[in-house]
């Protein structure tokens, strides 16, 4: 018996549960995701470099599952897991079904469903949490093309965007980082205790 079939016996699969990677997942334990409305975490890169395997994303997006993104196994770059996703859906089934929004839904809108107990609602909307990150205008996303017949915007923004063009980032509303400085905690501080730490776990090795 598979996880979730296990959790669909013991009547513990609900629209409250969050699932992460589902390599294994069958088709007949998507359906049951989908029957059950469970939400699903998609690390694509700690699936590669792990060597854990693929999740079937394209048949658990056909069955309109929830699904958001996730960095697990030492990676934390968001761009990175969503060019991967990207890269998954257009190598899919129905490569032309699935865009550059489909991608940042994942990584926005489809995360608030499972953030209800925050102010995240993963839209820049009136009433919304202010959760923003400003970026520099870099000339890598540039031209940008938006117009009512055809838009590039989106997917400028998820194939050419790093994280080292964040410049300020903002969470419900309060600056966090300005100008690529942390303005609620001191970054050396941390960097320091860290290296304390570090050295008590491993005294022989030489750290920096």
């Amino acid at each position: 018996m598979s996880t979730v079939e296990l959790l669909s016996k013991k009547h513990i699969l609900d629209n409250r549960s969050i699932l992460f990677h589902c390599v294994e997942a069958s088709e007949q334990d998507i359906d049951l995701l989908a029957k059950h409305h469970a939400n699903v975490v998609h690390c694509p890169i700690s699936n590669i470099r792990s060597g854990a395997g693929n999740m079937n994303l394209c048949s658990m997006l056909q069955q309109d599952i929830n699904i958001t993104l996730g960095t697990d196994y030492l990676s934390h770059d968001m761009w990175e897991t969503m060019r991967a996703t990207y890269g998954e859906l257009k190598q899919g089934m129905r490569p032309y079904r699935y865009d550059a929004c489909t991608v940042l839904d994942m990584a926005t809108r489809n995360a608030a469903l499972i953030a209800s107990e925050t102010s995240y609602q993963g839209t820049i909307i009136e009433g919304s949490g202010a959760d923003l990150l400003f970026l520099n205008a870099h000339h890598a996303i540039s031209p940008i093309i938006d117009t009512p017949d055809f838009s590039n915007a989106t997917h400028n923004l998820l194939i050419y965007a790093r994280p080292e063009m964040i410049t300020h980032v903002m969470v419900n509303g309060k600056w966090v980082i300005k100008n690529k400085e942390f303005v609620t905690v001191d970054e050396q501080e941390v960097l320091k205790k860290y290296a304390e730490i570090v050295t008590k776990l491993f005294p022989e090795q030489d750290n920096p």
